[in-house]
């Protein structure tokens, strides 16, 4: 599966990666896995970073599922309200803002799309520290390296 989840800052972060060519059937399982697990995080921040997807295989049907099924995980993540999410192909970053529009307005949460992943740290940091009083460890602490 190219998507994989891993809480960061012994739980005040999550960070979700993909890469490749993703389905909508892909995106539905992992939420279904966050959603069944025990320890599913509640932290200040979600990066997902989907700068290495070429190509997502999805309806229009299931980008709202995603919604749906995200929008479940609001009541588990009352705190989580700052996403940054990165994509690099045209393509993946307007299912990104689609995504944003079902899901910001009736969770609450913060939301932006970049495709510069410096850009999105930078605002994610800012953010955080708005919205939470958190100071984000430097990325290097977090975050894998680029490749």
């Amino acid at each position: 599966m190219p998507i994989t989840g891993q809480i960061v800052l012994n739980g005040d972060g999550f960070l979700e990666i993909a890469s490749g060519v993703i389905t909508g059937h892909e995106v539905l399982r992992f939420l279904d896995d966050l959603l069944e697990s025990p320890t599913m995080p509640n932290p200040y921040f979600v990066f997902l970073d989907y700068s290495k997807v070429e190509a997502v295989k999805a309806s229009i049907h299931e980008v709202r599922e995603v919604a749906m099924k995200g929008r479940l995980l609001m009541p588990r993540s009352r705190r989580t309200s700052v996403f940054a999410v990165i994509a690099s192909k045209p393509i993946v970053f307007g299912l990104a803002r689609m995504w944003q529009m079902f899901v910001e307005f009736p969770t609450g949460w913060h939301i932006r799309v970049f495709y510069q992943r410096e850009e999105a740290l930078a605002w994610l940091q800012s953010e955080v520290h708005l919205r939470h009083q958190y100071a984000l460890p430097p990325p290097a602490e977090w975050l894998p390296p680029e490749p």
